[in-house]
């Protein structure tokens, strides 16, 4: 993108608004990475033991460590490539090779082979080879569209759609032991498709690579598929075709089959109905078939669509895939001579449709789901010992004509009987349909929700997208009254699990036991009868109780496993007479107290573990509210600084080292009372920071300076009009922060960026700390709210999305709601060529939700019935997740539209269904069917309205219904039997897809003419276009910015931004009568005018949705939330300041100029400007790239900036969680 500015303007030009200029700038944020994968791939990236998983999508390679213990899938990190990923595997070259490499082709034109950096702190793929082959961009004459290696790593070749391969001879040095490439072989075949390819294993053999392909330039017009293998003569480094066999027509997968000492080598065919076994060996060699078990009550053709095979104890098996999801284990029978005799076939289980299949050395199956959630499952049994019958390849022949009776080679479904599922990765693909729900003024504990569509048939569901971490309930129980702090600690800084829970109420204090039994605590030495302010282990075996009326010194002598039991020995310590203790602090040697005289008490203990009070009192300016001691530095025995939170809106540091004592180093002025406070380093960051908690709801974060105590680099968030109290965690390992206001809060680092994400849990905790015990290692929290105690744990840091799933019927396309109504979403679903659940007119559903086979219908789909559509109309409540109401739709008819709409004339609210019919002859009709709400959540149904088209898009519009059929705008009003149409008009456009309204301005989205912009002339009761687009964009959704503002997203991955001249715009609304718009000339047979294109942006995802709304609790900051097809979602945040737009710009200059953006060599800015130069966005993911940097090339470019590394740093961070998360 090219600069605004020139490097020469002021300073007071740069930091002008950019609002008042007619550009509009954006900042492109990916706020989760599209989750559609590519294919997934599995090795030994680590160097070590364990096996880890590579999930590739279009754009990101994102690694996962299997945890055999938990059988969780651990995330280490997700890596944005800046390209498009065609093709990818694993590889290990033989030798003393330690780490397995990944070979990948995008649309970089490159051949790029990577391998995983673990030496610095955080994790990446690096380039070791980025050898180019072809021009950038996606052709089918361009070699990568499927890629394999043998099986010893020697080789590896690339095939496109037509005509290329190319073939990469891969080594090893012996001196430096690093990985060596060859320049490419060609076996290069003109008028060639190739439709996939495999590598075979053929032990330390030349290498043998086979392919399906069609010859489409054969003499005789006999474009038969043919199974194509070709040997690399290592001596000759040369490629040679050995072999070429017809197959059937319907072949579509290959596998090999392992070779060398472990098996017969070959490969396995996949057709239409059955699998064949093929070796290139001998051209006599026996070809073994093999018919692909049907369902019993489905006769639908199988194909083998994905497999994997997995060697073991000198044996091996096949796992294959069907296209219903059915999973084949096959077994191939040879000789001792590796004579292939026979091949078995049986169903083994069912999953979803997948795009790979991973097999793990731990028992683990990896199921990367092709929509919707991605599935990991513990192998219970290997199938060996069920009752499935069994098929052998000796009772069939070579061909599949010549197999008798499918109907008799048959299986019934069962559910899950050989595997287990153990973890779930949440996916929200293939997003149909989203919408943005923010808080309301009402209700400010709701955190914004994205609402998605998601899935298809069986398998579809309306999921609840919220930044929220996800939680383990443990324990729920009610106290006798309501609790206002709680604490956990241990007797013993020996102890590796907490011992004792403290509960502190308005005048008492409970303490209870941690074990297998929570029971109360009789001899704790406790004073019960005063509230507790704080608890703290003490040097090596004390406890300090810290209540309002004094300090009590609680001493384990001589403690072992049974002298827990007994009494400790008690030293009391009490303030003046008439004086309380207002606020605590502690570590594991020292106590500061602040008392209500505003005194500051300062202890430390000696060597005999004696509470010993500092000589001298600190009188403070105000009242002290809160106090916090730091951590305690490595190697040192105290904390050198104590925070102090008065009541005249500051907060003080002051010196607690034996040389300056209580000595005051810096004071912050803040905006409110700081409530709690925490000074502690952050996991991952030596920084060191005071966090502060303001009455307000204002969290603040600033960096202590370990030298001189001087505060900086603030950083605020506001978490809720409530006061915020503080308290440290630990969790998946790092140091966090537990904020609790009206929602809940944990902060954290990650990548030297400060999080602080809310928890997903049903109660918003008044206080928490943390809670280890036998039974809970490790994320544990025990909170309170009210009178209930509960203790549960945080899933993972890494899911900062929290997805609920509402199952639904069929595959959803639109959903809406009432706006008396917002919680209770009505949804049409549709499906072709299934059966579906029940054949009944149009009407409500007796029993809510799935019929009683919900759980067969989820896992093994419906039964086929050709040429039948069904289709549905649900309304669901999104808190209580429940079914409302039910309707479905017979006659073959499928739901294209959805709009509720208020009639002004009839005083009527009511739900719009757009529908299609097609009767047996083929002929097609459709209809309006109109329900109208009668209350309680609860509509009826009214009428049918027929129609000449099909109506795509309808909307209220002034009191009245406007519908989009084709390319007619056409508006209705309520009748008694019949929707009554009022005006029509024509516009020179295709289909109409999505129609919105301003005022009287329309708004209208077409298929393939992108946006026209329609006013609407209530006194004539007239539709004029005036504006539209330039260029003919085949748009999938938009959404108005401003009166004269859309943004859009077309079907390649653009997203676009178009604007309305102030003129022409001022022109249109003027004219009243639209006389002077009627007659104007049309330009180039179409309106007579044109939009401007203000930016474009490719983001490599079709963009279904936008949102112009706020993701923060508070409502402010609003900014352009986008989903997208494969799972994106993204934020647009507006650049208001000419000074930001300047600082990101340059950073991005320089980040391309310290490194390759892009590790698989494509250029950022022609990728980003895939169809149409990149305009007006600032692409914020290559930003966030810097955090990746070294700390030398941090600082190179911030010198070249003028701005230190935490500057940067800072700008990249407050930007998203200003605008995002």
């Amino acid at each position: 993108m090219a600069s605004v500015v020139s490097d020469n303007e002021s300073d007071d030009d740069n930091n002008t608004s950019l609002t008042s200029s007619n550009s509009l700038f954006l900042y492109n944020l990916t706020l989760q990475e599209p989750s559609a994968s590519i294919k997934s791939v599995h090795g030994h990236f680590l160097g070590k033991k364990t096996e880890e998983i590579v999930i590739t999508t279009s754009t990101y390679l994102r690694l996962y460590k299997p945890d055999p213990s938990t059988g969780k899938l651990i995330k280490l990190f997700s890596q944005n490539v800046f390209s498009i990923i065609r093709s990818v595997i694993s590889f290990r070259i033989t030798g003393n090779a330690s780490k397995d490499y990944l070979a990948i082709t995008s649309d970089s034109g490159n051949f790029s082979i990577l391998q995983l950096d673990d030496s610095g702190k955080n994790l990446k793929f690096v380039s070791l080879f980025n050898e180019p082959y072809q021009k950038t961009g996606i052709r089918r004459l361009s070699p990568g569209f499927v890629i394999d290696s043998d099986s010893k790593g020697r080789a590896i070749m690339l095939s496109s759609v037509e005509k290329n391969n190319l073939l990469y001879v891969l080594n090893r040095d012996h001196e430096t032991n690093k990985l060596t490439i060859s320049s490419p072989l060609e076996a290069n075949r003109s008028m060639i498709l190739t439709f996939t390819m495999c590598g075979l294993d053929v032990g330390y053999d030349n290498p043998i690579f086979v392919s399906i392909e069609v010859d489409y330039g054969n003499i005789n017009n006999e474009k038969r598929k043919q199974l194509t293998f070709y040997e690399l003569d290592l001596g000759l480094n040369h490629v040679i075709k050995k072999s070429t066999s017809l197959i059937d027509e319907s072949s579509n997968f290959l596998i090999h089959v392992p070779g060398g000492n472990d098996g017969p080598s070959g490969v396995l065919v996949g057709c239409k109905n059955f699998i064949q076994y093929r070796n290139f060996s001998n051209k006599n060699s026996k070809i073994l078939t093999l018919p692909i078990p049907r369902r019993i009550v489905d006769y639908e053709d199988n194909y083998i669509i994905t497999g994997v095979v997995h060697s073991i104890k000198n044996s091996f098996f096949f796992l294959l895939q069907s296209n219903l999801g059915d999973l084949f284990k096959v077994i191939i029978n040879y000789s001792k001579s590796l004579q292939v005799q026979s091949m078995n076939i049986k169903y083994f289980d069912t999953v979803p449709i997948a795009t790979s299949l991973i097999i793990l050395k731990s028992g683990f199956l990896f199921v990367d789901s092709e929509n919707s959630d991605k599935l990991f499952y513990q192998f219970e049994k290997l199938g060996d010992d069920d009752n499935e019958k069994v098929f052998n390849s000796h009772d069939y022949f070579n061909t599949s004509e010549e197999i008798d009776n499918l109907e008799e080679i048959s299986f019934k479904t069962k559910p899950l009987d050989n595997l287990i599922l153990v973890d779930i990765i949440n996916s929200i693909n293939p997003v149909i349909n989203s919408q943005l729900i923010s808080s309301t003024a009402s209700n400010l504990t709701e955190l914004p929700k994205i609402l998605s569509l998601c899935g298809t048939n069986s398998r579809s569901s309306l999921k609840l997208l919220e930044n929220s971490l996800t939680t383990s309930e443990l324990v729920d129980s009610e106290l006798p009254q309501n609790a206002v702090s709680i604490w956990t600690t241990k007797l013993s800084s020996k102890d590796e699990y907490d011992k004792y829970l403290i509960l502190s109420f308005i005048e008492t204090t409970l303490v209870l036991t941690i074990g297998e039994n929570v029971e109360e605590v009789s001899n704790s030495g406790f004073v019960l009868d005063s509230p507790t302010i704080s608890v703290q282990q003490l040097g090596l075996n004390s406890l300090i109780q810290i209540h309002t009326n004094g300090i009590r010194h609680l001493s384990y002598l001589n403690m072992d496993d049974e002298s827990q039991e007994t009494e400790p020995k008690i030293v009391e310590w009490f303030p003046p007479a008439g004086i309380k203790i207002t606020s605590a602090a502690s570590t594991n040697y020292q106590v500061a107290i602040g008392l209500s005289n505003r005194d500051l008490v300062y202890f430390e203990i000696d060597d005999d573990e004696q509470l010993i009070e500092y000589s001298e009192r600190k009188e403070m300016p105000g009242q002290i509210i809160s106090l916090s001691l730091g951590d305690i530095p490595e190697g040192k025995l105290r904390s050198p600084f104590l925070a102090v939170g008065c009541n005249d809106q500051t907060i003080r540091i002051l010196s607690v080292d034996p040389s300056s004592t209580l000595e005051l180093l810096s004071v912050q002025a803040l905006s409110s009372n700081a409530s709690s406070l925490i000074i502690m380093s952050m996991s991952g960051n030596n920084t060191l920071y005071v966090h502060v908690g303001m009455a307000n709801g204002i969290y603040v974060k600033t960096i202590l300076d370990p030298i001189t105590g001087q505060l900086s680099d603030t950083s605020i968030r506001y978490l809720g009009p409530k006061g915020i109290k503080l308290s440290k965690l630990k969790v998946d390992g790092k140091e966090c922060i537990l904020a609790m206001s009206i929602k809940t809060y944990i902060g954290f680092m990650v990548k030297n960026n400060f999080k602080i994400i809310p928890i997903n849990y049903k109660f918003n905790l008044d206080h928490g700390s943390s809670f280890v015990s036998e039974e809970c290692p490790s994320n544990g929290i025990v909170g309170i709210f009210e009178n209930n105690l509960m203790i549960f744990t945080i899933e993972r840091l890494s899911d900062e999305f929290n997805i609920e799933s509402i199952p639904l019927m069929y595959t959803p396309t639109r959903f809406t709601n009432f706006k008396k109504e917002p919680n209770v979403f009505y949804i049409i679903e549709s499906d072709k060529n299934v059966r579906g659940f029940e054949r009944k007119l149009i009407g409500e559903k007796e029993n809510k939700g799935k019929p009683d086979k919900e759980n067969e219908y989820e896992q093994f789909g419906y039964d086929r019935e050709n040429d039948n559509n069904v289709s549905c109309l649900q309304a669901i409540n999104i808190n209580s997740k429940e079914l409302v109401q039910h309707f479905e739709f017979l006659n073959n008819e499928t739901c294209l539209s959805l709009s509720t709409c208020y009639f002004k004339e009839k005083d009527m609210s009511c739900l719009i269904v757009g529908t299609k019919s097609i009767s047996k002859s083929g002929t097609s009709k459709y209809y309006l069917k109109t329900f109208q709400e009668i209350g309680n959540n609860k509509i009826k149904y009214l009428h049918d309205t027929k129609i000449d088209g099909e109506a795509v898009a309808l909307i209220e519009f002034d009191g009245r219904l406007l519908v989009g059929v084709d390319n007619f705008l056409r508006i209705y009003e309520i009748g008694k039997k019949q929707l009554l149409k009022k005006g029509e008009c024509q516009l020179n456009c295709n289909r109409i897809i999505k129609i919105l309204t301003q005022g009287y301005r329309i708004y209208v989205g077409d298929i393939r003419d992108s946006i026209i912009f329609v006013s609407y002339k209530k006194k004539n009761n007239l539709f004029i276009p005036f504006a539209e687009d330039i260029v003919k964009r085949h748009t999938s959704s938009f959404s108005i910015i401003d009166y004269d503002t859309v943004i859009g997203g077309d079907r390649f991955g653009n997203f676009w931004v178009l604007r309305c001249p102030r003129k022409i715009s001022k022109m249109s609304d003027e004219d009243l009568d639209g006389n002077y718009l009627m007659y104007q000339d049309s330009y180039l047979g179409g309106t007579p005018y044109r939009l401007e294109l203000v930016c474009h942006f490719f983001i490599e995802d079709i963009p279904i949705s936008f949102d112009k709304k706020s993701l923060n609790i508070s409502g402010l900051n609003e900014s352009i939330i986008y989903t997208g097809l494969e799972g994106t979602v993204g934020v647009l945040i507006p650049i208001l300041v000419k000074s930001e737009l300047i600082f990101f710009e340059k950073l991005i200059k320089l980040i391309k100029k310290m490194k390759e953006v892009s590790v698989l060599g494509r250029n950022h800015l022609k990728y980003r400007s895939y169809y149409v130069p990149m305009r007006n966005v600032v692409d914020g993911d290559l930003c966030e790239t810097y955090l990746n940097l070294t700390e030398d090339e941090k600082r190179k470019i911030g010198i070249e900036m003028d701005y230190t590394v935490r500057e940067i740093e800072g700008k990249i961070a407050s930007i998203r969680s200003k605008f995002g998360f």
